[in-house]
């Protein structure tokens, strides 16, 4: 896991056009967070094996074309076609939490308002996992996690762009930035959606911006949601 220190950084975007910073996006504020953990990859294929093994968590109820789980030589790419219960299950038994929206965002962009995990530079194949013909067509799917390390955020953390969306823990709400809680943001206490964030391989580069949120009913199990963990971080933490 990475480590990200205690401390505010810039959430959500500033800017008003809609394409790029859509309106529960805005406005722009400083989070202050604990220092917490995150998981310094998306979890794989194997590692949510294990759970399963353990009967603490239930297999991917899809074995499409684009759904991981179950062929052996996806075994090191994110574990994808879950709900955001089976990832809650999963971080659970692993001794961790799914993250909180603002964990997530502050993990990928660092504290000096970035666009992307790597910087403000657009996004490219050397960085990102993500749907790169304009002209459509079937996606290419997954890389292992980690395949791409000049997309790593500012606290090392890999694959924040693309790849697959994850969920995290809040309900989804349009007036989260502008009306919640601006240390330690837990989103509301319900809901009907809950928040994804990163983008997938799935995905035109315009989708990968790290103050975007997306949004999916806690049972939306496709192809191109993962999820990754977090906890808190330990007294003495350096």
């Amino acid at each position: 896991m990475c480590f990200v220190p205690e401390g505010g950084f810039l959430q959500g975007c500033s800017g008003q056009d809609t394409a790029s910073c859509a309106a529960p996006e805005r406005p722009q504020r400083t989070v202050v967070l604990p220092a917490f953990l995150i998981d310094q990859s998306e979890v794989t294929v194997r590692a949510y094996r294990g759970c399963v093994i353990a009967d603490r968590c239930t297999r991917p109820s899809k074995s499409g074309a684009y759904c991981n789980y179950g062929k052996r030589d996806l075994f090191d790419h994110p574990c994808n076609c879950v709900t955001w219960s089976q990832a809650q299950d999963y971080c659970l038994w692993a001794g961790k939490r799914l993250c909180a929206e603002a964990e997530w965002e502050k993990a990928a962009r660092g504290t000096d308002g970035r666009l992307y995990p790597w910087g403000d530079a657009a996004p490219d194949e050397n960085k990102a996992v993500a749907r790169w013909s304009a002209s459509g067509g079937k996606p290419s799917g997954t890389l292992p996690v980690g395949s791409l390390l000049r997309g790593r955020s500012p606290f090392g953390v890999l694959d924040m762009a693309g790849n697959v969306w994850e969920w995290v823990q809040d309900w989804f709400s349009p007036e989260a930035y502008s009306t919640g809680a601006r240390t330690a943001p837990k989103g509301p206490d319900a809901g009907t959606e809950r928040v994804r964030r990163g983008g997938s391989f799935n995905d035109p580069p315009e989708r990968l911006f790290s103050h975007h949120r997306g949004i999916a009913a806690p049972d939306y199990d496709h192809y191109f949601m993962g999820f990754r963990c977090c906890k808190d971080a330990p007294d003495g933490t350096p």
